[in-house]
C-alpha cells in the first residue's frame, strides 16, 4: 500500500520534490521512540533553520554576483524581506558540524543568534536541541538530510534540487 502511495506521487498524482524518501528515512532515524507530538517541533525548527539560510544563500551568492554590493550588509536582506542569518547559524556551518556529539548546543545557539538578530522572531524558535530526550537521537540525520535540496523562498516554488535548478536554467526561452 505505501508503495503503491509513492508510486501514484512519482506518477504526477501528487508533488514529488526529489528528496522525500531521504527525508523520511531521516525522520524514522531521528524519531526513535520521541512522541510525534514532540518531534514535529524538532522537525518543523530544523526545516525552517534550512529554509531561511537557504533564502539567505541565495541573495548572498546574488550580492557576490553585484558590484559595490556587500554580502555581508543586513539591510541587503532585511529591504529584500529576508531574515539575517549570522554566520554560525548559517546551514553549512551546522552541517559541517552535523556529526559532532553538541550537534544539539550548535542548532539551539544557532536558533537564539537568529532570535537576536531577528526581532520579529524573538520568542518563536524551539531552542531544546540539547536537552538529554534529544541526545539518543540527536538532530544529525534530519541536518544531514535537509543538505541536498535547496529551500526556494519565493517565486512559488516550495523547494528544489540543484538537478531541477540546473534544468530550469538551462531551459531555452
Amino acid at each position: 500500500m505505501a508503495q503503491r502511495k509513492i508510486e501514484e506521487k512519482k506518477n504526477g498524482n501528487g508533488a514529488n520534490l526529489g528528496f522525500e524518501e531521504k527525508l523520511w528515512l531521516a525522520a524514522d532515524k531521528m524519531r526513535g521512540h520521541m512522541d510525534a507530538a514532540e518531534y514535529k517541533h524538532v522537525v518543523l525548527g530544523l526545516i525552517f533553520l534550512k529554509y531561511i539560510s537557504d533564502a539567505f544563500q541565495e541573495r548572498y551568492d546574488a550580492l557576490s554576483n553585484e558590484e559595490n554590493a556587500d554580502p555581508e550588509d543586513r539591510d541587503e536582506y532585511l529591504g529584500e524581506n529576508i531574515f539575517w542569518v549570522p554566520r554560525d547559524a548559517r546551514w553549512p556551518a551546522l552541517q559541517a558540524q552535523a556529526k559532532l556529539p553538541a550537534i544539539g548546543r550548535l542548532v539551539d545557539d544557532a536558533m537564539i543568534a537568529i532570535e537576536k538578530e531577528n526581532p520579529s522572531l524573538k520568542g518563536t524558535l524551539p531552542k531544546d536541541y540539547a536537552r538529554p530526550s534529544l541526545r539518543s537521537s540527536r538532530p544529525c540525520p534530519t541536518v544531514s538530510a535537509l543538505d541536498t535540496p535547496r529551500m526556494q523562498a519565493r517565486r512559488g516554488q516550495a523547494c528544489t534540487t540543484s538537478r531541477q535548478r540546473t534544468r530550469q536554467t538551462s531551459r531555452p526561452t
